[in-house]
């Protein structure tokens, strides 16, 4: 079965042609099979004439950073919670 993501790194590259660069941030696996939330930077290299060369792709381990935000936003819900039902007493 195709799916849309076959196309994902032909996207990529294209993007990275025609603006310099393409960046996004999702869940990647490592060879061991586990999850880690990422941040991908691609960039186009270009020689003085302006030909491309190729790509530089550089991806970051944000996974303590996305636990750390998730852990806050739901903090944040129960403190409000808390406060709304305070209230309503």
């Amino acid at each position: 079965m195709f799916s849309r993501y076959c196309r994902h790194p032909e996207y990529e590259l294209r993007i990275a042609t025609d603006t310099g660069r393409y960046e996004e941030e999702g869940w990647r696996l490592r060879k061991d099979g586990t999850r880690f939330w990422s941040s991908v930077v691609i960039t186009a290299v270009r020689n003085a004439a302006g030909e491309l060369l190729g790509f530089g792709k550089v991806t970051r381990d944000l996974t303590q950073r996305k636990t750390q935000e998730e852990t806050e936003r739901r903090l944040q819900r129960e403190r409000a919670a808390r406060a709304e039902a305070e209230a309503a007493s």
